[in-house]
């Protein structure tokens, strides 16, 4: 682990918080199956749960957000600067897309940055930390990284529940 750390410490932290995010539910699970409350709709409602879980990691569209760890672990990392792609909703409006196309640095404890959105809308954000919640990090290497990692345990599941796992316990 040390080895990784000195190599890509944004790596290493990213592992860890992906399991976080990703095993965290199966853990809960487990737990929750294994008390003294082991009523049948319980558990199917939990495994279904698990299973559309997974499903949603697996299609990239619709695993955005699911490991909001990992989503703000990169976004941490992240230097703002033009051309980062950035989702941000406005209540009563929607969600929409934007980029960031220009960065004021004149004063150098707070950058500007200016914002332009899909529908021709743009903005100026006046702090790194303001801006950051809305980076996109959906694509990074590293968020893609995360939810292959986490696939795995999920696609056992869905292959023990529906007889296409090979066991070697019998």
């Amino acid at each position: 682990m040390l080895a990784i750390y000195k190599k890509d410490p944004l790596r290493l932290q990213v592992s860890f918080v992906a399991g976080l995010d990703g095993v965290m539910s199966l853990l809960k699970t487990t737990y929750e199956l294994e008390d003294d409350r082991s009523e049948i709709l319980l558990a199917f409602q939990r495994v279904e749960s698990l299973r559309a879980y997974g499903r949603q990691l697996r299609v990239d569209t619709e695993n955005r957000g699911l490991l909001p760890n990992v989503d703000a672990a990169l976004r941490r990392a992240l230097e703002p600067e033009i051309g980062l792609k950035l989702v941000k909703e406005f209540p009563g409006h929607g969600t929409f897309f934007g980029h960031i196309v220009e960065v004021d640095k004149e004063d150098p404890e707070h950058f500007m940055y200016k914002v332009t959105y899909g529908d021709g809308d743009s903005e100026t954000i006046m702090d790194l930390e303001e801006i950051r919640p809305f980076l996109s990090v959906h694509g990074d290497e590293l968020c893609e990284f995360a939810v292959k990692g986490l696939l795995g345990a999920y696609t056992y599941l869905e292959k023990r529940l529906t007889g296409e796992c090979e066991s070697s316990y019998v």
